[in-house]
């Protein structure tokens, strides 16, 4: 989520001038209750009967206990058409290498993958090929300025030019000095695996000009799963017939059933600004989503280590290419712990989520004046949990709570203290996670 203003730093950890909770929501605590449920609920329920019952949309306002947080639900119910919801055990299965080697050749057609040199540390050496096309990649940024930077002022354009620019001279001079390498293609990315490699790879043409850099993770323990990510150079490779997000996630579909995936993933969401489109696909299981978000921050906190399965590309409409494109491992289910299970009432789900909110919400900073939570929509799916023996994963029912979180208030210039008023979006997308069938809170956004 987005840290706009370093002032709300603490926003959910102090609770300065507002009310404690009264009580406070419980997380998935990896005990037994929840294979209790399991045992005890499923026989003769109907997801289609209960899909039948379900309103097509929540409205009203969730009350908090807390005159300084308003919840509204303004929210479509959004459950999948089955007629039942079993539970999986899953194993992370890791990435598909056959495909990966498809996808090099269909972005970049005669290309191939190869090591990239590194110093006694471990550190990329900057060798010409690789400051060749850093000076590209500035060059473009330079070309699509506007595009990189719509709501810039221009003086801000300018020093954004200026600075590329200065890049540049800076990584000519390197040029000078650099060593030339020849790159030499990887014949078996499966050593590669058997190795536990985590770092980059430069992708070549078949000119042996570097067009991208690939990030592998092969890791075996399975916590921050094995993925690709794919960064490409000078405005991007391949080529997707696309302006707008119809044509672009029509291209990716193709893409996705070259790869072999083709029944394996469903477009999740779409995101299309001026310059680029993102589309992010996400797993179906018998016709239910694996629900995104809400994931624990790892050392880093880097959103490219989230454990969850995905395929997400970036394309630039105006170069027709991809820019990003990013695939994290999937999931290999091996057998169904339940054929179906029993699902919470509508109701106790609302409740939960008043509960929960008003326990992850209702903190924040003096600052904050006002906080205003939109939940925009319900939406069921699959969750990934893990196991009480902490060996494995079950793949679960669950409700995602989609919306927004506004702040309003007034910050402080500790160099001049006046203070200024703002109107803030803390937040947009999953506010909280919640287990469909035991009221367990799975996940729960940061509001940061």
């Amino acid at each position: 989520m987005k840290r706009i203003l370093s002032i709300l730093f603490c926003m959910l950890l102090l609770a300065a001038c507002q009310p404690t909770p009264e009580a406070e929501v419980i997380p998935n605590k990896g005990d037994d209750s929840l294979q209790a449920v399991i045992e005890e609920n499923g026989a003769g329920f109907s997801a289609e009967a209960y899909r039948t019952d379900l309103p097509q949309r929540w409205e009203g306002t969730v009350e908090t206990g807390n005159g300084t947080v308003t919840v509204t639900a303004d929210a479509a119910v959004t459950f999948p058409a089955v007629d039942r919801v079993p539970i999986w055990e899953t194993v992370p299965g890791g990435v598909d290498l056959d495909a990966v080697e498809k996808l090099v050749q269909a972005l970049v057609p005669g290309g191939f993958l190869s090591r990239i040199p590194v110093d006694e540390f471990g550190s990329a050496v900057w060798t010409k090929d690789r400051i060749q096309a850093e000076m590209e990649q500035n060059r473009w940024r330079m070309d699509h300025a506007r595009e990189l930077q719509p709501d810039a002022s221009q003086k801000e354009l300018e020093i954004y030019l200026r600075d590329l620019e200065a890049a540049n001279r800076e990584l000519m001079s390197q040029f000078q000095q650099a060593e030339e390498e020849t790159p030499r293609p990887i014949d078996d990315l499966s050593a590669l695996r058997k190795e536990g490699f985590q770092g980059d790879l430069g992708l070549f043409d078949g000119s042996g000009r570097r067009v991208a850099e690939m990030t592998l993770i092969f890791d075996d323990s399975g916590p921050q799963r094995e993925q690709v990510h794919l960064r490409a150079m000078s405005g991007g490779v391949g080529k997707v017939p696309a302006s707008g997000s119809t044509e672009a996630a029509a291209w990716a579909r193709s893409l996705l059933e070259g790869l072999g995936y083709g029944e394996r993933y469903g477009l999740e969401k779409a995101y299309e600004s001026s310059a680029t489109i993102t589309l992010v696909f996400s797993p179906t299981v018998h016709g239910v989503r694996y629900l995104s978000g809400c994931e624990a921050k790892n050392e880093f906190n880097w959103a490219s280590f989230a454990p969850e399965e995905c395929f997400e590309v970036t394309v630039d409409k105006a170069q027709q290419n991809v820019c990003v494109l990013s695939w994290v491992g999937r999931s290999e289910i091996l057998r169904e712990v339940t054929n179906s299970t029993a699902l919470l009432p509508l109701v106790s789900v609302q409740t939960q989520v008043k509960n929960g909110l008003r326990f992850l919400l209702s903190w924040t900073n003096e600052n904050v004046r006002s906080r205003t939570v939109q939940i925009q929509e319900l939406r069921f799916g699959y969750k990934r949990v893990k196991t009480p023996n902490e060996q494995g994963w079950l793949l679960v029912p669950a409700w995602a709570v989609m919306g927004t979180v506004t702040d309003s208030g007034f910050s402080l210039d500790a160099d001049t203290g006046e203070t200024a008023a703002f109107n803030s979006k803390m937040m947009e997308g999953t506010l909280m996670i919640l287990n469909a069938a035991d009221g367990t809170l799975i996940g729960a956004a940061d509001a940061e």
